[in-house]
């Protein structure tokens, strides 16, 4: 991992090289699932670190030279883990809520300034042929429920533009609709949690976590 020094240097290369950074896109992230109980803590610091302490970090050193311009877009990939609580993942859905919060009060901070530098945050479900799901899969063998459904790379690339162009706040993008649980989950969390259960969803996450297991160390 970088160390703070070194991404401070890597942002004035940037700058410098680039004549200035307008678009910052905060996607690198790293996931791990598994038993909570059972985690390095090494693992969880690696999670939160890339996941979360970066992108903040990325966003403080870039965030000035775009306020002086007066123009500059911030858009943080976060996940529908950023939005609902996915079983044996709890440091990535740790940081990903993380990012979404830190997007949604740094948007209104900038706005309450008068700043012109917007911030989007993408929150997308599983994602087929690239990223962790296709990883997960590629393990498990296990596929998306059909009640989660999984999205095209090519809607979360349409969704950053849309984003910037149209400084939209937030998005969320699901396999299928996902409005109705999110709108559940904050009217009656144990209903939430009661639907989650009956769609399987833990056992998912279960058979991820366990073949996850099978391919690291085990943890003492």
């Amino acid at each position: 991992l970088l160390e703070p020094s070194d991404i401070r240097t890597l942002v004035d290369r940037a700058e410098s090289e680039s004549g200035g950074i307008a678009v910052l896109i905060n996607n690198a992230g790293i996931e791990h699932a598994s038993s909570y109980e059972y985690i390095a803590i090494e693992k969880i610091t690696d999670v939160v670190s890339v996941n979360l302490l970066a992108p903040m970090t990325l966003s403080r050193l870039l965030l000035p030279p775009m306020i002086t311009r007066r123009e500059g877009h911030i858009v943080n990939i976060s996940s529908l883990s950023g939005l609902v609580g996915t079983p044996y993942e709890e440091a990535y859905a740790a940081s990903k809520h993380g990012l979404v919060g830190f997007s949604r009060s740094l948007r209104a901070s900038l706005r309450s300034d008068g700043h012109s530098v917007g911030v989007s945050v993408i929150c997308p479900g599983p994602v087929r042929s690239a990223g962790m799901y296709a990883s997960s899969n590629a393990v498990t063998g296990a596929m998306a429920l059909a009640t989660i459904g999984s999205i095209p790379i090519e809607s979360v690339g349409r969704a950053v533009v849309r984003a910037i162009v149209s400084d939209q706040p937030e998005v969320v993008l699901s396999g299928v609709p996902i409005l109705p649980f999110l709108v559940t989950q904050v009217l009656s969390a144990r209903l939430a949690e009661n639907i989650a259960a009956a769609a399987g969803v833990p056992k998912m996450f279960k058979r991820w976590a366990t073949a996850s297991a099978r391919t690291t160390d085990p943890v003492e």
